[in-house]
């Protein structure tokens, strides 16, 4: 009798308890999703997954990170608790959510994959036939995959995405926004995501401060545009650099200057106000941040360059500079005595029929290149390229510092 009464009470005691185990277990489904990191937010994450599906991810102090600082363009993991809703985007609560990523140098590229060789070691790459159209041998590349890497010499791993590794790029502008969003030379708006990587020497920017950012050359095609930030500098001034284009390469201009040759890197962000294209001999005027690299040559990041031309030809020599005539107009330019010395009106007049371009930096729109007396003046610095007969004329608010070009 007693025994029975045990195990009656032991059936008991099972009955109860199995529901209990039974909503603990729905509570613990774990669902897993992937995607592209498109934007990041202060509390979520959009990505799109490779069917196309847009997911929010939301982020909270219970949620744990692995792998590398999330950045836009990021591919990740999300873990969650299989509860999805059905807006748009998708949202869900994120448990978990990891970025794994091998940088290297590709080789030995097979039907299957290829090797892929990082700073510390090599690990065979599993790849799909249109993963394998995006890369060359020697090519440097991020491989994003799933965080598993199977123990064999060397580790394989299954590429999920595969991404070129990108140039440093450089964006410059004023902060419209706290944490921070900026707007450059052109009015775009760029949101400036900060992690815990990014440097910032100066400290956070405030409103109204001129910042130069670099990123990872990878920007959203979201409204605001994103970028994650490198480096943040804030820059204390807005420099001006003139001189005569040396080089031009894919990445910048090479410029010679009154002192010294100076590196002209330029991006997207970069505005240009010229009559057209730039050409080796050109005088032109760049606006910077004010930051100048100390390599050789030194290096600046341009916000604004400028070049405006005027053709003519010399027709009279004054006593303030020459008369320059052009298709419509004759135009005084005014030079400075020093800079018209040993030219002789015989010298003027064997090349009076000879027509010459004339260089201009970029005006301000209240500065006006011309005056409107009849006929219109230059300023005195366009008489530096007189020998040329190239002349450069800037607004009235810089102050002349043409000189001979060396010959």
């Amino acid at each position: 009798m007693k025994k029975m009464l045990a195990i009656l009470m032991a059936l008991l005691m099972a009955a109860l308890l199995l529901p209990a185990y039974a909503e603990e277990g729905d509570v613990a489904e774990i669902a897993e999703t992937a995607g592209t990191v498109l934007e990041i937010g202060e509390e979520s994450i959009l990505l799109e997954t490779p069917e196309g599906q847009l997911i929010e991810a939301i982020l909270t102090a219970d949620t744990i990170r692995e792998g590398k600082e999330i950045a836009v363009g990021d591919f990740v993991h999300v873990m969650y608790n299989g509860q999805m809703t059905r807006s748009y985007p998708a949202q869900v609560t994120a448990q978990h959510i990891g970025c794994y990523v091998l940088t290297g140098t590709v080789s030995d590229i097979t039907d299957e994959g290829f090797t892929l060789t990082t700073d510390e070691t090599t690990y065979i790459v599993h790849a799909t036939a249109e993963q394998l159209a995006q890369i060359t041998d020697g090519a440097e590349i991020n491989v994003y995959f799933s965080g598993v890497i199977a123990m064999s010499l060397p580790g394989q791993i299954s590429a999920e995405q595969i991404t070129a590794v990108e140039e440093e790029a450089v964006l410059t502008g004023t902060v419209v926004e706290a944490y921070i969003t900026m707007e450059t030379a052109d009015g775009q708006q760029i949101q400036v995501n900060l992690t815990s990587l990014t440097q910032l020497p100066d400290g956070i920017p405030d409103l109204g401060d001129t910042v130069r950012v670099t990123y990872n050359g990878q920007m959203t095609s979201s409204i605001p545009a994103q970028v994650t930030a490198d480096t943040v500098d804030i820059a204390v001034t807005i420099d001006e650099l003139a001189g005569e284009i040396v080089e031009i390469t894919g990445d910048g201009i090479l410029l010679q200057t009154k002192d010294m040759q100076v590196l002209v890197n330029v991006d997207e962000g970069t505005v240009y106000e010229t009559d057209g294209e730039l050409a080796v001999g050109d005088y032109i005027h760049v606006l910077y941040d004010g930051i100048m690299t100390r390599s050789l040559p030194a290096q600046v990041y341009a916000q604004k360059i400028g070049c405006y031309k005027t053709t003519g030809t010399v027709s009279e020599l004054t006593e303030s500079g020459f008369l320059l005539t052009t298709e419509t107009d004759v135009v005084q330019v005014n030079a400075d005595a020093a800079l018209l010395d040993g030219m002789k009106p015989a010298l003027l007049r064997r090349r009076r029929s000879r027509t010459r371009s004339a260089r201009t930096p970029v005006l301000s729109p209240s500065c006006s290149p011309t005056t409107k007396s009849a006929p219109s003046s230059l300023s005195r610095r366009s008489a530096r390229s007189a020998m040329k007969r190239a002349f450069c004329f800037t607004p009235t608010r810089c102050r002349p510092r043409a000189t001979w070009p060396s010959t």
